[in-house]
């Protein structure tokens, strides 16, 4: 089997596996604590109790309490432009049915999605994060970073103090490094949380990414008339990322694109995109990206 298709069957495992072990690290201590919470009790903004779906064969119908008369807070928090959301149509992330075989040239019937195989779990209280219609931001977004932050504070303090295990895919595991480190209080928070499990996630950041991010801001600065405007349309773009997300509609058209530079940018931009850019109105923008010294020293005399 290729290296792509044994992290393929791994990754399901290693997930299972880490949770499972922060789990039992929870459950299994002797001392028995005080104030447990029913599921029922702990409805947090920003999160939604993961029904159990009959079709994850083997998952008990109902939520059962752990060894020591508890719940454990389990926070699901999908990747960039993907869903968490739990529901028959299995569209989210985690809801997918998994095949833990190996078997090469034969896939058996998969018995149960992520969370469902989580679900079995004795105790376990799986949540979805959910920030599908906003993913277009970063992470230190308010719907996202500080969303995810009140909802494990919440999830803390409604569920008896119940340390809560975060997991996270791709953009999802850097939305938990913010609310667990950069976010207002994230020192605190850090410590009412036992174990973030992240697959996928690029936690050292991406070398192409902040290449192409640098070449294209130097040559705006520069003055590099195709860069500057990509700088601009990307700019654009990742505004109407969150409006398609939202309302399901795409800008196809290019008169589209046009409206939302000269709403933005000026004419001048629209302009351009249409090959219709006067030398003055381009000559005037890159001044402004410069920081032209002349204008300002006329602004400030």
């Amino acid at each position: 089997m290729s290296r792509a298709g044994r992290l393929r069957y791994a990754t399901p495992w290693v997930i299972l596996v880490a949770a499972a072990a922060a789990f039992a690290d929870l459950v299994w201590p002797s001392a028995q604590r005080a104030g447990a919470a029913a599921t029922s009790e702990l409805v947090c903004p920003g999160v939604e109790l993961a029904p159990r779906l009959a079709s994850d064969r083997g998952t008990p119908a109902t939520q059962t309490l752990d060894a020591r008369g508890r719940y454990v807070p389990i926070v699901m928090v999908h990747g960039y432009t993907s869903k968490a959301t739990h529901t028959r149509a299995r569209t989210g992330t985690f809801s997918h049915l998994i095949d833990l075989s190996t078997t090469v040239g034969e896939r058996p019937p998969a018995p149960r999605s992520l969370i469902g195989q989580l679900q079995k779990l004795p105790g376990a209280a799986v949540f979805t994060f959910d920030y599908h219609d906003d993913s277009a931001n970063w992470v230190d977004h308010v719907k996202l970073g500080p969303a995810l932050a009140t909802a494990i504070d919440c999830l803390h303090d409604k569920g008896g103090h119940e340390k809560v295990i975060v997991v996270g895919h791709s953009m999802g595991g850097l939305i938990a490094r913010y609310a667990l480190g950069s976010a207002e209080g994230g020192d605190e928070r850090a410590k009412r949380v036992s174990t973030v499990v992240t697959f996928g996630t690029p936690q050292s950041g991406s070398l192409v990414a902040d290449l192409v991010a640098g070449v294209i801001d130097a040559g705006s600065v520069a003055g590099n008339d195709a860069l500057m405007l990509t700088r601009l349309i990307l700019a654009y773009c990742g505004t109407k990322s969150n409006e398609k997300l939202k309302t399901g509609n795409a800008v196809r058209h290019p008169a589209g694109l046009r409206a939302g530079l000269r709403q933005r940018f000026g004419p001048w931009a629209a302009h351009r995109v249409t090959g219709a850019q006067g030398p003055q109105a381009l000559s005037s923008r890159r001044d402004d990206l410069r920081g032209d010294r002349g204008s300002h020293r006329a602004e400030g005399a």
